[in-house]
């Protein structure tokens, strides 16, 4: 069991470091925080929105399987 989370531990990580350096910086400053374009609900996404999908996702996973490690 131990092993499993070890590897999704380290699979999130990587993932994570690939999806936040493949990200492209905004130029909007502050403005970013209060974008009208929707992540779940555009239709054709661009790169970077399916770019913050995956980090985020990844970087449930990898918190998750952090705090269960910790806990064992």
């Amino acid at each position: 069991m131990n092993y499993v989370l070890y590897a999704l531990v380290a699979i999130s990580a990587l993932v994570l470091t690939i999806s936040v350096a493949a990200t492209e910086g905004d130029d909007q400053g502050l403005q970013a925080l209060g974008g009208s374009e929707s992540i779940w609900g555009s239709k054709n996404p661009t790169r970077n929105v399916v770019l913050k999908r995956i980090t985020t996702v990844s970087s449930v996973v990898f918190m998750v399987t952090t705090l269960i490690l910790a806990a064992l």
